[in-house]
């Protein structure tokens, strides 16, 4: 899913923290969500079960937080293993 913000809002907001949303889906597993998180965010297993079960009941769940630039790649990455996730 692509980013919603536009460039002149990233360069704003350049030092601020950013975070990756995971919304739930009715396509992957709980379990294949889990290891993805944990594969891809380096997440403990506790971490990626709490973050898959509050998306799954919630709708979405932040699962990463940092600058800009380092979350672009890994919201890419998930993505690509069919993660639905955004950039906010």
């Amino acid at each position: 899913m692509k980013s919603k913000i536009n460039p002149t809002e990233i360069l704003k907001r350049e030092t601020d923290v950013w975070e990756i949303i995971l919304y739930n889906d009715n396509v992957n597993t709980i379990h294949y969500v889990i290891a993805t998180l944990v594969s891809c965010c380096k997440h403990g297993i506790l971490q990626a079960e709490q973050c898959a079960i509050l998306a799954q009941h919630k709708g979405q769940c932040s699962i990463k937080r940092g600058d800009y630039k380092s979350l672009l790649d890994l919201s890419f990455e998930l993505n690509a293993r069919n993660l639905r996730t955004e950039i906010i």
